[in-house]
């Protein structure tokens, strides 16, 4: 089993070349959960601001209504 991390006496460079490779995966990994998240909440921003008023709410107008009531 030794003899596998020794790796014929080149352990000392491939391991942190796996080291390395293992960070920049979990970095991107986070990279794209973060903007993945971030995007959707944006698209629900907008999704949001997007529906028509007449869906209820404190906006709805009623017809022949004035805006003061």
């Amino acid at each position: 089993m030794s003899a596998f991390f020794e790796m014929g006496g080149h352990a000392v460079y491939i391991w942190p070349c796996y080291a390395l490779a293992a960070a920049v995966m979990v970095y991107l990994l986070v990279g794209s959960v973060s903007a993945m998240r971030r995007n959707e909440a944006m698209a629900k921003a907008l999704d949001v601001s997007r529906r028509p008023r007449s869906e209820g709410g404190a906006n709805t107008r009623i017809a022949g209504g004035s805006a003061d009531a």
